[in-house]
């Protein structure tokens, strides 16, 4: 398609604490599984960027190492891809894009920008629609909203729906912006969100905490003249993630778009009110593939009474090793992306060296570690995510 080629910039600057305050420990908000997928790929994977687009992702590296995850899971996976880390929280949307503006190049920063909320995708090629007009116009995409309630920033339209006026929580229209804006000139962005922070000109947000917004440029844009269009989006093409009561809602209103292979250690489901185990019927019963690694010392029959006895479905029995699954459920597993391996294991660098476990001193620390395993298990159910349930998760062959 014709068009010039973009920038795509994803600005981070929250923390998630919605997410964190419901229980999602041990991911950022960005990374937060969704059907398996986490939030931001969902997001990344339904542009369609072309050769000679770029992506930047603005973030706080403090933020539960999230600079950890951009580079394992997000930087190796999409061409073209600017990390920009901030130095701390920012004062709002508008910031956050100044900030990562001024983090890359000027052969970046001078093309058509386009600014994507990281928890909110489209089903609807809102790239190509942008590309089409973005090297003469701003663009906004909007959805008819008709509640009364203004929840959204909203834009006043003219007959051939170019933009007006934009407000921000103000229902001035019928109107609502999706959260995608849209900027031929980044050069020219970077300088209005200067001046906005310059000026001191703040908008309230829903909990009536001062921010700048995207709004307050646009308006400033408008304000000089600068021709901004209108392009609509169905509301069934916007897919809002931005809580975990909208995580949950998206995934309990559609099937997951394919099976996953989610293997389970034996320790794990020897409890049968245990969450894991809860969560194994649960996966069997969405057409999930359960594979059960099963321990050596233990006869297959033994296996087999236990999960009967304990009303646990499954398709595999696989002795236990490494299994070709996506993930692993397990009392003892750890992700080297949840944080450090240190922190995880309590194990660190610079202590005294262990004493070699051999004879009776082997034989205790098993029985201990038997022992312990139930304790284990509850602590690993402490810090599930919305997917994995009630257990410490761990990616083992593929990522989505």
């Amino acid at each position: 398609m014709a068009g010039p080629s973009l920038t795509v910039i994803v600005p981070l600057g929250g923390v998630g604490s919605r997410f964190q305050n419901e229980g999602h420990f041990s991911r950022p908000k960005p990374f937060v599984r969704v059907f398996g997928k986490e939030m931001l790929l969902w997001v990344l994977d339904n542009l369609s960027r072309r050769d000679g687009d770029d992506l930047v992702l603005c973030f706080n590296p403090s933020w539960m190492s999230l600079s950890v995850w951009m580079r394992e899971v997000v930087a190796s996976k999409y061409p073209r891809c600017h990390l920009v880390e901030l130095p701390g929280p920012t004062r709002g949307a508008a910031e956050t894009v100044l900030l990562a503006l001024k983090g890359v190049p000027a052969s970046v920063r001078k093309k058509p920008v386009m600014l994507c909320d990281g928890d909110t995708f489209y089903t609807h090629d809102i790239v190509s629609s942008f590309r089409a007009v973005g090297a003469k116009e701003n663009a906004c995409f909007v959805f008819h909203d008709t509640q009364p309630k203004p929840m959204y920033s909203y834009c006043r339209l003219g007959p051939a729906k170019e933009i007006l006026e934009t407000k921000e929580k103000v229902k001035i229209s019928d109107w609502a912006n999706s959260g995608c804006y849209c900027f031929r000139d980044g050069e020219q962005l970077e300088a209005e969100c200067a001046a906005l922070l310059a000026e001191g000109e703040m908008q309230l947000s829903q909990d009536k905490v001062p921010e700048y917004y995207t709004s307050g440029v646009i308006s400033r844009l408008l304000a000089k003249g600068e021709p901004f269009r209108a392009l609509e989006v169905p509301i069934g093409d916007i897919h809002v993630l931005g809580t975990p009561a909208q995580v949950e809602s998206w995934c309990r209103g559609r099937a997951p778009p394919a099976a996953a292979r989610l293997a389970f250690c034996l320790s794990a489901l020897r409890a049968p009110s245990s969450e894991a185990a809860a969560f194994c019927r649960t996966a069997f019963a969405q057409g999930h593939h359960i594979v059960v690694l099963t321990p050596a010392d233990l006869a297959l029959s033994e296996v087999k009474t236990l999960l009967r006895r304990n009303n646990l479905n499954y398709h595999e029995l696989v002795e236990a090793g490494e299994p070709n699954c996506d993930f692993l459920v397990c009392s003892h597993a750890l992700d080297p992306l949840l944080g450090t391996l240190e922190r995880q294991s309590g194990y660190y660098s610079g202590g005294i060296p262990a004493p070699p476990a051999s004879g009776q001193q082997a034989s205790v620390q098993a029985s201990a570690g038997r022992a312990a395993r139930s304790i284990e298990d509850l602590a690993a159910a402490f810090g599930l995510g919305l997917f994995m349930g009630a257990v410490i998760t761990c990616v083992l062959s593929k990522r989505s």
